[in-house]
């Protein structure tokens, strides 16, 4: 009798065990879709004893992947602007079962949506195995994943999943208008957006440091006639700062409510840069023709990124560092204004340096032409004039050269030629067509301040075809 009782109850316990095996299959096969229908999401036909008329949950069983055709979404990847158009394709291959029937899916979060496709959101071809999805006038309310399902005869199949990016997020960015900097306070200006201003529920304004992930400030500005911030601080000259403005967008489904930031506008702003510091006497050159400048790097300029921008004489000159070689030719003796004006790379300019230099008073020499043809055998003579004026050190020496070689007067291709120090004279004797043929002759004057080389006179021809014995 005991092993009676004991089998039955073993019995009994098998057959809870299989039909609490049975129910939670059939919960783990079953998934809620809800259907988009005129901007509403209705739920579908409940297949279940709830007899509610307001929660509808359809029993949707996952068919034997082994016998799902195979479903291909293309592209992976749509990125359109907002207000166009997406489209999306899609290949049913069946292998086994036939695919009876399709429906469109939006994934958004945890929920799963069913799309009615009769709607005029919605468009596309509804014929397998090749149907496919058009998303009209997109909003970032399309931003999300899509899927296709087909159905067989042992329940739904998945294909792929897609996504869809909508940008246009940067015609709803704040429009800057105007900045006031200073080492105490920053004050920024902007309005709003040029396109749908009204899903504009706040600006959000930080500042930070151009190398600094920190925020020195941020606040939330909401709507008003006029946008307007003051950061107040005690900010460093020539630091850099990143101030961005961000508009947060209220965008609402029937079910949530919430805020997108769009792209925030991005502005350096450079806190008073500095000038350049004086120009330093003894590492630079003040010779007319050789002129160097050198001069002391902006207060704080290794925050950030400076070009020098000199002018001298009326021409202008740039430099990466803090020293400069015109190649124009000065005066000698004579006095310049030179200013000097650091730039940052986002173009903010310091305030001018201002500093007048004296060029060397050296003696001035020029020769009357710049070039001649000689014929062969023919004798070249040439004067130069050296200029030295009553406040000048008068000149001590004068000197000749042939392609930048000194000229020895006292051989005999050059006699006659002389190292006067008003106005030496060159002579060559029976030019030679090797030694003189494109030569080039200078001649350079020497005081106790430094020398002036004279520009050069060539020899550019010199005739053959005269030659005679």
């Amino acid at each position: 009798m005991v092993w009676r009782d004991i089998y039955l109850k073993t019995i009994n316990l098998a057959i809870v065990a299989v039909f609490l095996y049975f129910i939670s299959l059939t919960i783990a096969q079953s998934t809620t879709v809800k259907t988009i229908e005129n901007n509403e999401f209705l739920e579908e036909m409940q297949l279940s004893t709830d007899p509610s008329p307001t929660t509808t949950t359809e029993l949707m069983v996952t068919a034997d992947s082994a016998r799902c055709p195979l479903v291909i979404l293309s592209p992976g990847f749509v990125s359109t602007d907002f207000g166009t158009s997406a489209q999306f394709r899609a290949i049913v291959e069946s292998n086994n079962d036939p695919a009876l029937e399709f429906r469109w899916l939006r994934l958004r979060s945890s929920i799963t949506e069913a799309i009615d496709i009769n709607q005029p959101k919605y468009s596309g071809s509804k014929n397998l195995p090749s149907p496919e999805l058009v998303i009209n006038n997109v909003t970032f309310e399309d931003e999300i994943s899509y899927q296709l399902q087909v159905r067989i005869v042992g329940g739904w199949c998945f294909g792929n999943t897609v996504s869809l990016d909508v940008r246009g997020r940067s015609n709803l960015r704040a429009v800057y208008d105007s900045s006031e900097i200073t080492t105490s306070f920053i004050t920024v200006r902007w309005t709003p957006p040029y396109l749908d201003p009204n899903l504009v529920q706040s600006y959000s304004v930080s500042l930070r440091g151009h190398q600094d992930s920190n925020y020195y400030d941020s606040a939330s500005v909401h709507l008003q006639t006029s946008y307007m911030y003051t950061f107040y601080s005690s900010f460093i000259p020539s630091f850099d700062y990143y101030l961005e403005i961000t508009s947060n967008i209220l965008l609402s489904d029937p079910e949530e409510t919430f805020s997108v930031k769009t792209d925030p506008i991005t502005l350096h702003v450079i806190v008073d840069p500095q000038p350049p510091g004086p120009i330093d006497p003894t590492a630079s050159n003040f010779h007319p023709q050789t002129l160097r400048l050198s001069w002391s790097r902006s207060q704080y300029s290794s925050n950030v990124y400076y070009e020098y921008r000199v002018t001298i004489a009326g021409h202008s000159y740039v430099s990466s560092s803090t020293s400069l070689s015109p190649w124009r030719e000065l005066e000698p003796g004579r006095y310049y204004t030179v200013q000097i004006v650091a730039v940052t790379n986002y173009g903010t300019r310091s305030p001018a340096y201002s500093s007048i230099i004296q060029t060397l008073r050296v003696p001035y020499v020029t020769l009357p032409r710049s070039s001649y043809n000689i014929p062969v055998q023919s004798d070249f003579e040439m004067v130069a004039s050296v200029e030295s004026f009553s406040d000048f050190p008068p000149t001590t020496s004068t000197k000749w050269q042939r392609n930048g070689q000194d000229i020895n007067i006292n051989d005999t291709r050059y006699n006659g030629s002389t190292e006067d120090l008003v106005a030496p004279k060159l002579v060559i004797n029976k030019v030679d067509f090797d030694n003189d043929h494109r030569a080039n002759y200078r001649c350079i004057a020497t005081n106790s301040e430094g020398s002036w080389t004279s520009g050069s006179t060539r020899l550019p021809q010199v005739f053959r075809d005269v030659y005679t014995e």
